[in-house]
């Protein structure tokens, strides 16, 4: 019976060590093509040995997990034979995808991009960036005495004098109003670059710990990534895979802190708000004045610093992050996100459950 050490050194040995093939996103191979057996086995052992040897999660997925997906990846190897094509090799590919339990892994054969299954959408109402943006991507403004922050997808200004633009948007969003809300229903995600002044502005202060703990691979593979990239070393040691890039853990604000907007702050969020739209939440935690309504979010936070790598032989592009992330009381963050300190059903709008509240503490 194969264990998970067999089965990680066979993908490892049967195969030279994978180069680093960074994928170009536009490329437009033919899924058609037919490949040997043998390079349907070499790209196999070349997709086990980035999730072995460089993808962030792969120590921190349970053992039943690991196994899984290493048996589904024996099965295809042993069972492929000539003629087998890239399509082929895709769909196989797509079921293991699909057990890992991490939004942000997809691969990618032409126009077609498989990726962790979500579930259907909730329903709680419009982004209001789109009802009052105008063709926007983004709202901020009032509506009588509330503040309105809104975005559909996040994205980073084009100059800093934009950038400065949108603070100033915001710190007017700040002045003279009972709350603000911020709408991030059905934000997909995108940068975080204005999502962190936001969060910078509303809590006074710069916080830099979106999560506790993060975690780099530090293998050959991941460390010559690293080198192409020209990341820092300086938090890593390197003779511990994964080790610790940054540690935020039991961080707490100075009791003498005074947040900037000392009003309620609620975000509005459904199971389609992700990655960078949960940015907000990670920072905002701090904030005594904040309540989160809707629905759980998708979960897209412990796996960061994706990078597209490509199948030498099937053009199959995977993206594999070389991080882990561990997020605030949240071990199985890519399957229940953040959960809502107030749940709104199916059907009925956030915003005016928000609203109707915030009447009856005005009144």
């Amino acid at each position: 019976m194969h264990t998970i050490k067999n089965l990680e050194q066979k993908f490892v040995s049967n195969t030279s060590i994978y180069t680093l093939n960074f994928a170009n996103l536009t490329e437009k191979p033919d899924s058609t093509k037919n490949l040997t057996a043998k390079q349907v086995r070499h790209d196999i052992a070349a997709f086990a040995q980035m999730l072995i040897n460089i993808y962030g999660g792969w120590p921190f997925f349970s053992a039943k997990i690991r196994k899984n997906i290493l048996n589904k990846l024996d099965e295809f190897y042993e069972n492929t034979t000539d003629g087998t094509t890239a399509q082929n090799l895709f769909n196989n590919l797509t079921t293991i995808v699909q057990i890992i339990p991490d939004n942000h892994l997809w691969i990618k054969l032409g126009d077609k991009v498989s990726k962790y299954p979500r579930p259907e959408r909730i329903d709680i109402g419009e982004n209001l960036a789109k009802k009052y943006g105008n063709g926007k991507k983004y709202f901020i403004g009032k509506l009588n005495n509330i503040g309105i922050i809104a975005f559909s997808k996040c994205f980073a200004p084009d100059n800093p004098e934009d950038m400065e633009k949108f603070r100033k948007l915001v710190r007017d969003a700040m002045t003279d109003t009972d709350a603000i809300i911020i709408d991030m229903r059905d934000n997909p995600g995108g940068s975080p670059t204005i999502i962190s002044m936001i969060a910078t502005e509303l809590n006074g202060t710069d916080i830099v710990p979106r999560c506790d703990m993060i975690y780099a691979r530090t293998t050959p593979q991941a460390v010559e990534l690293y080198k192409y990239f020209s990341l820092p070393y300086e938090n890593r040691d390197l003779s511990v895979d994964p080790t610790i890039q940054t540690d935020n853990h039991g961080f707490k604000l100075p009791q003498e802190h005074k947040f900037a907007y000392n009003k309620p702050i609620y975000i509005l969020q459904n199971n389609r708000s992700a990655s960078s739209a949960e940015h907000l939440q990670t920072t905002l935690r701090f904030n005594p004045n904040l309540k989160i309504v809707g629905s759980n979010s998708l979960g897209c936070r412990q796996h960061t610093q994706y990078k597209p790598f490509i199948l030498e032989h099937s053009r199959i592009i995977a993206n594999i992050s070389t991080n882990y992330a561990h997020v605030p009381e949240i071990k199985k963050f890519e399957t229940h996100g953040f959960t809502p300190d107030i749940c709104v059903s199916n059907g009925i709008d956030a915003f005016d459950v928000v609203m109707a509240q915030i009447n009856r503490k005005v009144k």
